[in-house]
């Protein structure tokens, strides 16, 4: 319904052009900074501090096969720390000589859980 006064600019002639992008918030004005906020694939939170994390699998098993793969999983920092605590042992097993490999591209990951995000004003 429309209200006197209530004209539609050119810029605006969808009915979704109000609507933000997928996990982008702006103010109604359309001024400040876009903030992306995401869920956590474990504990269901939604925060700014949730990010996407890759980590590497390797299954070595000599002279019958050797299989690797790169798992991007999007979680908080609690819940990342945990599933890397959680399943390293597990990961160290299955890649046998080249567990330093794997060992510390999950440290790194780890340690990046630790950083403090930089939120530019």
């Amino acid at each position: 319904m429309a209200i006197p006064g209530d004209e539609q600019s050119e810029s605006q002639k969808s009915p979704f052009a109000g609507l933000s992008s997928y996990s982008s918030f702006q103010s109604a004005a359309g001024e400040g900074k876009v903030v992306h906020i995401f869920e956590c694939g474990d504990c269901a939170v939604v925060s700014e501090e949730v990010r996407s994390y890759s980590l590497l699998t390797i299954v070595f098993l000599p002279f019958i096969i050797v299989i690797w793969r790169v798992d991007t999983m999007i979680k908080c920092r609690r819940c990342i720390r945990l599933h890397i605590l959680s399943r390293l042992p597990l990961v160290m097993l299955a890649s046998n000589f080249l567990s330093p490999i794997v060992f510390f591209w999950w440290l790194r990951v780890f340690l990046k859980t630790f950083k403090q995000r930089k939120i530019t004003p």
